[in-house]
C-alpha cells in the first residue's frame, strides 16, 4: 500500500519530467529560430561581399584602360614634338588650375614656337588635384575627357587642350557639363566622344596619373621641368632663356 507522502513524492516527479521535457522542447525551438536567422545573415552577408567584388572586379576592369598614345610611367605623358629633338619640357597641370590658365596664355605661344620649329619635345602630364574646387568633380572630368581626345587623336589635343584654358570654369562652380566638354573635343577635331566622356572611360586613369605625379614630387600646378630640371620662374622671357641654354649644351 502506498503511502500518501509516497504518492505525493511521484507525482511532483512527473511534473518535474512534464515541464523538463516542456523546457527541452522549448529550447530546441529556440535554438532553431537562432540557427535560421544565423543562416539567413550569413546568405545576406555572403551575397552582399559577392555584390561587392563583382562591382570592384567591374570597376577594375573599366579602370585599367589608359588613352593610347600615352607614354611614360602610369601612361602620364602626352608626348608632343619631334623625336629628334633633344630638349624636353614636362608640364603638370590641372584644368582647373587659374595659374595653368595663365602659363598657357603666357608662354604657350613660346612652347608652340620651337614646337614648330622641331627644338623641343613636350611632355604634357596633366593631373586632377582640385575636384574640391568645383561641385562636379571638373578636374577630374576634364582631366578624362583630354584622355577621351588623345584616344582617338592625338593631333587633336593640342587644340583641344587649348580650348579647356580657354573655356576654364570659375573655382568653386559647378565647371563645364560634360555636353560642352563633347562639343569642344568635337571642335578640337577629335571623333566622337561622347560615350567617353559621359561614362569617364579613363577615370582610372585620371587617378593613376595624379597618384604618379605626387610619387615624382609635384606639389603643385603648373609644375614645369625642363631636361628634368624644375624652371621655378617659367614666364616667357626666363623659361626662354632656360631653353635656350638647353638647346645651346645639346
Amino acid at each position: 500500500m502506498t503511502s500518501g507522502k509516497a504518492s505525493r513524492d511521484d507525482r511532483e516527479a512527473k511534473a518535474a519530467e512534464r515541464r523538463a521535457a516542456v523546457a527541452k522542447k522549448e529550447a530546441r525551438r529556440r535554438n532553431g529560430i537562432i540557427t535560421a536567422v544565423v543562416a539567413v545573415v550569413v546568405l545576406v552577408v555572403v551575397g552582399a561581399y559577392v555584390l561587392v567584388q563583382n562591382d570592384n572586379s567591374s570597376q577594375t576592369s573599366s579602370s585599367s584602360a589608359s588613352p593610347k598614345a600615352t607614354t611614360g610611367k602610369q601612361n602620364q605623358s602626352i608626348l608632343l614634338g619631334s623625336a629628334s629633338a633633344t630638349v624636353v619640357v614636362d608640364a603638370y597641370e590641372d584644368f582647373q588650375c587659374p595659374i595653368c590658365k595663365q602659363f598657357e596664355e603666357q608662354s604657350g605661344p613660346l612652347l608652340k614656337q620651337y614646337l614648330d620649329q622641331k627644338l623641343i619635345k613636350i611632355n604634357y602630364r596633366p593631373i586632377a588635384i582640385l575636384d574640391n574646387a568645383s561641385t562636379t568633380q571638373y578636374s577630374t572630368r576634364a582631366l578624362n575627357s583630354a584622355g577621351c581626345v588623345v584616344n582617338t587623336s592625338l593631333d587633336a589635343f593640342p587644340k583641344y587642350h587649348a580650348l579647356l584654358f580657354a573655356n576654364q570654369p570659375p573655382e568653386n562652380s559647378a565647371g563645364l557639363p560634360d555636353s560642352k566638354l563633347i562639343e569642344l573635343a568635337k571642335q578640337a577635331g577629335a571623333t566622337d566622344v561622347s560615350t567617353c566622356i559621359n561614362d569617364q572611360t579613363f577615370k582610372g586613369w585620371t587617378q593613376r596619373v595624379t597618384e604618379q605625379a605626387s610619387k615624382d614630387k609635384v606639389v603643385g600646378t603648373p609644375t614645369i621641368l625642363v631636361n628634368g630640371t624644375v624652371v621655378q620662374d617659367w614666364q616667357p622671357a626666363n623659361l626662354k632663356t632656360v631653353i635656350d641654354a638647353a638647346l645651346k649644351n645639346g
